[in-house]
């Protein structure tokens, strides 16, 4: 059976999550706050009436839908358990005129990965993680903050980008991607979270940035949300956005970017490392 989580499964629920990652899960820090959100819904798998599994699926704009939190008891695994939540998130997400659904799985996790492909996602994307302590006041040379009158011609170097074709004209706030368009972009903006790079006249250069990350684990972090450019103008704008973080008096960067080689070694070059050797392969499904 499959049916909207209730506060009651929710001991039986976290004592399976226990070991999902060596340092546990997070399902119990947004369990209630989760169970309160009216955009999104978590669903929960009974056998004789015990929780065995979990999903959650979540509106993101108009038209696009995110699910994540897929979690089957151990003992219960391989039963079609994750493929009937998937499709109760999927009726879901119809339900509200969803046209996308998206999620995410590391590039290793062969398993999942089989499981929604018989169900009609595909891959769409590969990014990677990197993290960076040493935020440095070098000083960035053709780099700075997006103005207004600059967005016309960062929506042209996107669509010309071959890095925004690879990303799958995604990006991603802490781990859960979505389409950048021109409202998103506008908003970024505004909020001065865009950091350009411009050779000449031209800008050849973007990084959008974020600071939920740092709320959402508790730490003195930004983040970025998509790089693109050329070796040298991304190099440019990590110097200044490492120097903006210190005098933010934030401890670290985690770069979020798509796994493109131009963008790993930039990073690499700026002090960035990847912790995990593992990518994050972004699926989608048209339904």
């Amino acid at each position: 059976m499959i049916r909207p989580t209730q506060q009651t499964d929710k001991e039986v629920v976290l004592k399976f999550c226990a070991h999902t990652f060596d340092w546990g899960d997070y399902i119990g820090h947004v369990w209630d706050r989760w169970l309160l959100e009216k955009h999104a819904r978590l669903f929960t798998a009974t056998l004789h009436d015990k929780p065995v599994g979990i999903m959650r699926v979540s509106l993101q704009k108009p038209g696009e839908a995110w699910m994540q939190t897929a979690r089957t008891d151990a003992q219960f695994r391989r039963k079609g358990i994750a493929t009937a939540l998937t499709e109760a998130c999927l009726r879901w997400a119809v339900d509200r005129g969803v046209e996308i659904v998206r999620l995410v799985t590391d590039s290793d996790n062969h398993v999942a990965q089989k499981t929604i492909a018989r169900l009609g996602f595909t891959k769409v994307s590969d990014f990677l993680t990197m993290e960076c302590e040493e935020l440095q006041t070098r000083e960035a040379t053709n780099s700075r903050w997006a103005k207004r009158t600059d967005l016309k011609e960062v929506m042209k170097l996107l669509k010309d980008s071959k890095v925004f074709e690879k990303s799958g004209g995604l990006y991603t706030v802490i781990f859960e991607w979505k389409s950048l368009d021109s409202d998103d972009l506008r908003s970024f903006v505004t909020d001065k979270k865009v950091i350009i790079h411009k050779n000449g006249d031209v800008i050849d250069g973007i990084v959008l940035t974020d600071e939920a990350i740092g709320d959402a684990w508790e730490e003195l972090a930004f983040q970025t949300c998509y790089i693109d450019g050329d070796f040298q103008s991304i190099v440019d704008m990590m110097n200044f956005f490492k120097k903006y973080s210190l005098v933010q008096r934030k401890k670290k960067i985690y770069a979020f970017a798509c796994n493109v080689p131009v963008v790993v070694e930039a990073l690499t070059e700026s002090g960035f490392t990847q912790e995990e050797p593992n990518t994050e392969f972004i699926h989608q499904k048209r339904i």
